[in-house]
């Protein structure tokens, strides 16, 4: 979640590819998200995963929790559970350490989580199926090469998404691989997941950003 001046990076682009293919997958088209804090930034983040589940399915349910709380396992394992009761199959997490006990919920559950910021694969290998990450080395090379440049202005730089991690171009935000759970993923639903990568990055596919909390149920 940490922002790198004066880039910002688009994680709700990310997160939106995130929204989109658990809404391909879900089995109850019910899908959740918890979140460490309702500020601006994670309502973007929740706002881009609500809208790439409902343009796959716009009767598909987004349920949301914010914790109010980063360091609580216990507290992010109780909001997920209470999720995963109401019909979620799939859960983006984006709470730091609380983040953890979502996890831990799904994995006892047996559906999938996704990880945020960092790629938390090997948190629990056979449950979290990928998670959007932010490409700190290339945003921190990115920073310096400003200064080098005399461009570190009070501009804000806004990359998006890129295909994999380091990759050319301005991007900073990725998606991990499936790893091994790959051969689970419907080659259907790796296609259309695919193509809609493909159209964020080559800017046919336009996400909004949402940051008003006030313009937000």
């Amino acid at each position: 979640m940490r922002r790198i001046s004066p880039l910002f990076p688009m994680q709700h682009e990310g997160a939106y590819l995130l929204g989109a293919l658990a809404a391909m997958w879900s089995k109850t088209k019910v899908i959740g998200f918890v979140g460490g804090e309702k500020y601006p930034n994670l309502i973007n983040i929740f706002e881009g995963y609500k809208q790439g589940a409902k343009d796959i399915n716009p009767n598909a349910k987004v349920l949301s929790t914010y914790l109010d709380e980063w360091d609580s396992p216990a507290k992010g394992k109780e909001a997920a559970i209470s999720q995963i009761d109401d019909g979620a199959d799939f859960l983006l997490q984006v709470a730091d350490t609380s983040g953890s006990g979502v996890i831990e919920a799904a994995k006892e559950k047996k559906i999938f989580a996704f990880g945020s910021v960092s790629d938390q694969y090997k948190l629990a290998p056979n449950t979290v199926l990928t998670s959007f990450v932010l490409d700190e080395d290339k945003a921190f090379d990115q920073s310096v090469k400003m200064i080098q440049n005399n461009n570190f202005t009070g501009k804000i730089f806004k990359p998006g998404l890129e295909p994999y991690k380091g990759a050319a171009g301005d991007g900073i935000v990725y998606i991990a691989p499936f790893y091994d759970l790959g051969n689970k993923v419907p080659e259907k639903v790796k296609t259309k997941f695919n193509s809609l990568k493909e159209g964020i990055m080559n800017k046919t596919i336009l996400i909004p950003e949402r940051y008003d909390i006030a313009k937000v149920d």
